[in-house]
C-alpha cells in the first residue's frame, strides 16, 4: 500500500491549505504565480510548515473539513468552536443540500459569511475526490471579497479577464482554451459573493 502523503500549500488559489491528494493540490496551484507547495509524510509536519504563514496573516488553514485558526496571543493553532446556525440560516443551508438555488442578503454582522462557509463546506462534501475543487466554484465580485471566502474573482474563474468584448468573442476564448472549457464543463455549483456589484453595474 502506498504511503500517505500530505501536500501543504503556503501560497495557492485557495490560500494556505493542506491536501491529501496530489490531484487536488495540482488544481489549486496550476496556473497560479509564485506557488509555495511542499510534500510531507505527516499532517503534523505539514501544519508546522504552514504555521508561520498563518502567524503573519492571523489566518486559517483547512485540511478537508478540519479548520485550524491561529491564536496570535497564545502563538498556537486552535480549533474554532462548532458553528450553530440560526433557524433562517439552517433553512437556507437545507435548500442548498436539496440542490436548490439560493440568494441571501442582509446587513453587516448578520452571519452571511458564516453561512457561506457552511454552504461551501456542504457542497465540497457533495462532490468528493479529485473533482471537488472544480465542481464547486467559489467566486466574488472583487479580489478583496474573494479572500475571505478562499475563492477568486468571478471574472478570473470564468476566464474572461476584464470582460471586454462581445459575448461571442469571450465565449470563443473559453471554448478555445482547454482548461477554461473543462472548468466550465466540470462545475456543478457556482458561488458568487458580493453580487451587489453585478446588480448595480
Amino acid at each position: 500500500m502506498a504511503e500517505k502523503s500530505y501536500f501543504a500549500v503556503k501560497k495557492g488559489r485557495e490560500g494556505p491549505k493542506i491536501y491529501d491528494s496530489w490531484e487536488e493540490c495540482q488544481m489549486a496551484v496550476t496556473g497560479y504565480s509564485r506557488v509555495e507547495v511542499k510534500k510531507f509524510k505527516s499532517l503534523t509536519a505539514a501544519e508546522a510548515w504552514i504555521l508561520p504563514v498563518l502567524m503573519c496573516t492571523a489566518s486559517t488553514i483547512s485540511y478537508g473539513e478540519n479548520i485550524l485558526s491561529v491564536d496570535p496571543i497564545e502563538d498556537r493553532a486552535t480549533r474554532p468552536p462548532e458553528i450553530v446556525l440560526s433557524e433562517e440560516q439552517a433553512h437556507i443551508l437545507n435548500k442548498v443540500k436539496k440542490g436548490g438555488n439560493v440568494f441571501f442578503t442582509g446587513p453587516a454582522g448578520t452571519g452571511k459569511t458564516v453561512l457561506l462557509h457552511e454552504i461551501i463546506k456542504c457542497l465540497r462534501l457533495r462532490f468528493p475526490g479529485p473533482g471537488r475543487q472544480t465542481a464547486v466554484a467559489v467566486t466574488a465580485s472583487t479580489g478583496i471579497a474573494s479572500i475571505s471566502i478562499g475563492g477568486t474573482t468571478l471574472h478570473s474563474w470564468a476566464g474572461i479577464g476584464l470582460g471586454e468584448g462581445t459575448a461571442e468573442r469571450l465565449s470563443g476564448k473559453i471554448l478555445g482554451t482547454d482548461y477554461l472549457r473543462e472548468r466550465w464543463q466540470g462545475v456543478e455549483s457556482l458561488i458568487i459573493d458580493e453580487t451587489v456589484y453585478y446588480l448595480t453595474n
